[in-house]
């Protein structure tokens, strides 16, 4: 009864246009359905986009699917979430998986991998947020059978990549990561929130390949476009 009155008193309202909605919602249909979303290619690989393909150097990983370009709105639910601690943000974002996820995984060809693996944080780094913010707006959406939590660990405490220069972005993700499951044959798909070099999915990727996996493909929610 008090919940409903609350409900009533205190309505959800969409993050964009502010019109009034269901309660799990953040967005509404007209706002949702107006967000920039990355055309995917026939194949379903964004690496098969010369547009795309172009941003990266020298890359490890195989396949590449993202949602959005980072920037607003999505930049800014991800910074909020990420930095600033304002979890309504999280249900934004999840809406826009849920929306564009199926036109990926229902498109001819696809197969689900072996592991999914959120890119892990440093213990230090996650002591210090509280959360992995990838985890907290892809997992829900995921097989639960397929995520582990174990399989990829960081080991090293690693500067923010957007401070540095490229040679330096190399060498602060050296040995950053870390793999100790047999992967022969293996399949892995990472999930991360942004993309931008590709440094440090690159580096994730080499460590899952050294362990034996044959294809490791990456899930984004934005890539940063070429500026």
């Amino acid at each position: 009864m008090y919940q409903g009155f609350f409900d009533w008193l205190f309505p959800t309202r969409c993050l964009l246009c502010h019109d009034e909605l269901q309660k799990n919602q953040q967005l509404c249909t007209h706002c949702l359905n107006d967000i920039e979303i990355i055309l995917l290619p026939e194949s379903g690989n964004l690496l098969h986009r010369p547009d795309i393909s172009r941003l990266f150097d020298n890359l490890s990983f195989d396949a590449l699917f993202a949602l959005s370009w980072y920037q607003p709105p999505v930049e800014n639910w991800i910074r909020g979430l990420k930095f600033h601690d304002q979890i309504h943000y999280k249900i934004a974002l999840i809406q826009l998986i849920r929306k564009k996820l199926p036109e990926y995984t229902q498109l001819e060809g696809f197969e689900w991998p072996d592991y999914f693996v959120v890119l892990p944080l440093h213990p230090s780094r996650f002591k210090n947020r509280g959360f992995n913010q990838v985890a907290q707006v892809w997992e829900p959406l995921l097989p639960k059978h397929l995520i582990s939590h174990t399989l990829l660990t960081r080991n090293k405490a690693t500067q923010a990549q957007t401070t540095l220069t490229k040679k330096q972005r190399k060498q602060n993700l050296k040995s950053a990561f870390k793999c100790e499951t047999n992967l022969q044959g293996k399949k892995i798909t990472i999930i991360d929130d942004v993309i931008t070099t590709g440094a440090t999915i690159n580096s994730a990727a080499d460590c899952l390949k050294q362990a034996g996996a044959i294809h490791v493909s990456v899930w984004a929610t934005c890539i940063t476009p070429f500026r």
